[in-house]
């Protein structure tokens, strides 16, 4: 494969049917209907022979807790991987704070 083509294969494992007040910290107005899917992902191509994730947030004494979880070849990549992801949690963290 070219360096410039990847392709991404995701399946999606889970589904829940919750109200939205269900999904967000603290609370949401409109409380309606929001249902949750749960994915895990791999990404082929590129300069990895193999990657997957997945992210999972779970309730946490009263706050939230984010799991982001990788699994990547080969190992020299890792702190590319590593980099990006703490960019990638430093974006998800201003979003959130920002309300």
């Amino acid at each position: 494969m070219s360096d410039d083509i990847h392709e991404i294969y995701a399946i999606r494992y889970g589904h829940h049917d919750r109200k939205s007040s269900e999904n967000f910290i603290g609370s949401d107005p409109h409380d309606v209907l929001q249902p949750l899917d749960f994915f895990v992902w791999a990404i082929v191509g590129q300069q990895f022979h193999h990657y997957n994730g997945a992210a999972q947030v779970f309730d946490d004494d009263g706050g939230a807790r984010f799991v982001w979880t990788t699994d990547l070849l080969p190992d020299e990549l890792a702190g590319n991987v590593e980099a990006m992801m703490d960019a990638g949690i430093g974006a998800i963290k201003k979003t959130i704070e920002s309300g």
